[in-house]
């Protein structure tokens, strides 16, 4: 396989800069009288803006629910989540980019996990193969891929979810090579899963058995750099060009194989 492209990493920023916090007298599975109080006026006024026809209300209401949720991570608000899940149905990307991120970030985590991991499952036709040549087709596309970045990017935030790991996983081995490459770059957190890391490893072989495009190219850049991440291991030298790629790949399958085991 020829040089592999260094693929860059398309990323929304989290739709609220609130400061994230725990509350001492909020518990898991239950919000404290003062911010639930919060969290429903949080959701009153949400609501009204969720229903504006400017896609940048609908936004607002995001940040709305964001900042609420980010005052008590240490025991998030279902009613706050089932919102967040109502605005990722939102007909504007950008809005569902921002729930998507929010969600991963401060919504209940198996609540969220399902939603997102849903949403992940659509891209694989939508992205494809190769990027589309024509212009009105390239920004749909283009549109497209930055969604998929933020629901990658809200499933990467939920480590212990057996269903953010699934849909991660199931991103990786995706048929489309640019959702290979936002699942990837989002899976560094899964540490030590084998789910996770059986996917990047026989991902690897793959696409290292394939002529290089640009997608399989950024995929492959993808999994190289989340393979030491999920995995522990940083033994194997770093490849160094397109030349020392069957050197890397095969490296990889050998310490899988001795190692796999050790996973969880």
């Amino acid at each position: 396989m020829r040089a592999m492209l260094v693929p860059v990493m398309i990323v929304l920023s989290m739709a609220c800069g609130a400061l994230a916090e725990d509350c001492g007298a909020c518990k898991p599975g239950k919000v404290c009288p003062t911010h639930e109080g919060l969290d429903d006026a949080a959701i009153k006024e949400a609501t009204a803006l969720a229903r504006d026809k400017d896609f940048q209300k609908r936004r607002e209401a995001v940040d709305k629910l964001s900042a609420a949720a980010a005052k008590h991570l240490n025991a998030r608000s279902k009613k706050i989540t089932n919102e967040l899940v109502k605005l990722l149905s939102d007909q504007e990307a950008l809005v569902k980019g921002y729930a998507a991120e929010a969600l991963g970030a401060g919504g209940d985590e198996p609540t969220a996990a399902q939603a997102l991991a849903a949403e992940a499952g659509k891209f694989d036709k939508v992205l494809g193969t190769e990027k589309p040549s024509k212009d009105d087709e390239l920004k749909k596309w283009e549109e497209a891929t930055r969604l998929a970045s933020s629901i990658f990017t809200g499933l990467g935030k939920l480590t212990t979810q057996p269903g953010a790991a699934a849909a991660i996983e199931r991103g990786i081995r995706s048929s489309s090579p640019w959702v290979g490459k936002l699942a990837a770059e989002n899976s560094k957190g899964f540490k030590k899963s084998k789910l996770v890391g059986r996917a990047l490893v026989d991902m690897l072989a793959n696409y290292f058995a394939k002529n290089a495009t640009d997608a399989t190219s950024a995929a492959w850049t993808a999994i190289s750099m989340a393979l030491p991440e999920v995995t522990g291991c940083n033994d194997i030298a770093t490849q160094k060009d397109g030349s020392d790629a069957p050197r890397w790949n095969a490296e990889w399958q050998k310490w899988w194989r001795a190692n796999e085991k050790g996973m969880k």
